[in-house]
């Protein structure tokens, strides 16, 4: 008797989550501003006492049509999609390294590349051939953390990094020694963020400390500092040159990179990380920085965009500095997602989808892939067009505004090939457009030679070209 009501348990138990799966499936969310492209994200249907079985989600952002790629496993860590959209890497605490096929939802599973190791994507190759992640194996004594590349076609494993835990980071990392003060020994490597652009460029978040630890199973002793210090230090670390910059000593001494990750711009080597502010306590500061080569051959940074943000930055979506968000609902556990964008050192932020928790329960972040065209890529960027109102329309005649030539541009973006330029005294007609990249709104133009061209109309205080007609 017992056992036909256990029976009669799991069985309605299994069609209460077979259920629920096609209700996800056929699910659909409101989409308030909608964006081509899709987000996968790790969940749960029922919160129970235990580890509950994950399943991974995918939003389609433009429609808002909701599909479960995978279901039934153990609580996945770290999601990563590839570039080109085709798979999802993540680990789970089974020590196994997944990739799902997307959108299929072909599992193919890595058994234990590092035997009692447990892993985490943290990118892909540009051509996502391969994917680099973070393994670690917390045994005492002797834990270890590894960055690691495994390639997909041929299934071969290469190794990247190896950092001891309680060992000098200098031995991991010899051009640190360039930069620290004082020896330093890693406790923990907490975050790792790979560029999307260049690969070798690494961001690696760490927990440190100052002094050196002889352990063993029946004994811990301080053998260096009577009085250690411990600190988090963010760097960035290039593989194949070995340079390495440190983030913490880039930022002014009011402000402390103390928590969370440093995320890669898809298309430039810019990164953007949340800072403690002494000064604003109860809001997150972001800090966008860019990688500049140096007349020597090494790259410095330089702290381009900084704004108080109310919200938690995702990611960049790949349109210019749109960033996608997360954020909470006051006297809820839903999550709000949206998009983003610091202009002018002031932040600007619209809804994109409300993911409720009742539907779906134990939601974290995942990660996001852009599927737009190049003309919707133009429309979309001028999400936030906060600039000043433009004067022009298409099949308008302009002109430069003063005496200086206005350069002529493949692209709308200010760092674009310069083919040309345009006088004073010379006439153009205005043939596409808006676009709005790097804080100006952009027009394409015909001269009277035909030479087609972008060039910008208006920042957030000047104005570069007027009508004539």
């Amino acid at each position: 008797m017992r056992r036909m009501t256990f029976l009669k348990i799991a069985c309605l138990t299994l069609l209460t989550t077979l259920s629920q799966m096609t209700q996800a499936q056929d699910f659909r969310l409101p989409i308030s501003l909608p964006l081509p492209g899709f987000y996968v994200f790790p969940g749960a249907f029922e919160v129970v006492t235990g580890m509950e079985p994950d399943s991974l989600f995918k939003v389609d952002t433009e429609s808002g049509e909701v599909q479960t790629l995978v279901s039934g496993e153990r609580y996945i860590t770290g999601l990563r999609i590839s570039h080109n959209g085709q798979w999802a890497a993540y680990g789970t605490v089974a020590n196994a390294f997944q990739f799902v096929q997307i959108p299929s939802g072909r599992l193919q599973t890595i058994r234990d590349p590092i035997p009692d190791a447990h892993h985490d994507p943290v990118g892909w190759s540009p051509g996502s051939d391969a994917v680099i992640f973070r393994s670690f194996n917390l045994s005492f004594p002797g834990s270890i953390y590894w960055l690691n590349q495994y390639d997909i076609q041929t299934k071969t494993l290469t190794r990247i990094l190896e950092l001891p835990v309680m060992s000098p980071l200098a031995d991991a990392l010899p051009a640190y020694a360039n930069i620290a003060s004082h020896p330093s020994y890693a406790t923990y490597l907490k975050s790792v963020e790979v560029s999307p652009l260049d690969p070798n460029w690494i961001a690696l978040g760490l927990d440190l400390t100052s002094y050196e630890v002889i352990s063993t199973p029946e004994n811990s002793q301080n053998t260096t500092d009577p009085d250690p210090n411990f600190w988090v230090e963010y760097l960035l670390w290039n593989n194949a040159t070995g340079q390495v910059i440190s983030i913490t000593g880039a930022l002014p001494i009011h402000l402390h990179l103390d928590y969370g990750n440093a995320q890669w711009r898809p298309n430039r080597l810019e990164f953007v990380v949340p800072i403690s502010d002494d000064f604003a306590r109860y809001q997150t500061r972001y800090i966008i920085f860019r990688l500049e080569p140096t007349a020597s051959g090494d790259w410095q940074l330089r702290m381009i965009e900084s704004s108080l943000v109310d919200a938690g930055i995702v990611d960049w979506i790949g349109i210019d500095d749109l960033f996608l968000i997360a954020d909470g609902v006051d006297g809820s556990r839903d999550t709000v997602f949206g998009l983003g964008q610091i202009i002018g050192g002031q932040w600007h932020r619209r809804e994109l989808f409300h993911l409720e928790y009742e539907t779906f329960k134990e939601s974290r972040l995942g990660d996001f892939h852009l599927t737009a065209s190049p003309e919707e890529q133009q429309r979309l960027s001028c999400t936030f067009d906060v600039y000043l109102q433009t004067q022009v329309t298409l099949g308008s005649t302009i002109r430069s505004i003063g005496t200086d030539r206005l350069p002529l541009r493949t692209n709308p973006q200010a760092d674009s090939d310069v083919i040309g330029s345009l006088a004073a005294d010379s006439e153009a007609t205005i043939i596409a457009g808006p676009a709005c990249y790097d804080e100006m709104r952009w027009w394409q133009v015909r001269l009277q030679s035909g030479l087609e061209s972008w060039l910008p109309e208006a920042s957030i205080s000047q104005f570069f070209i007027e009508p004539i007609r």
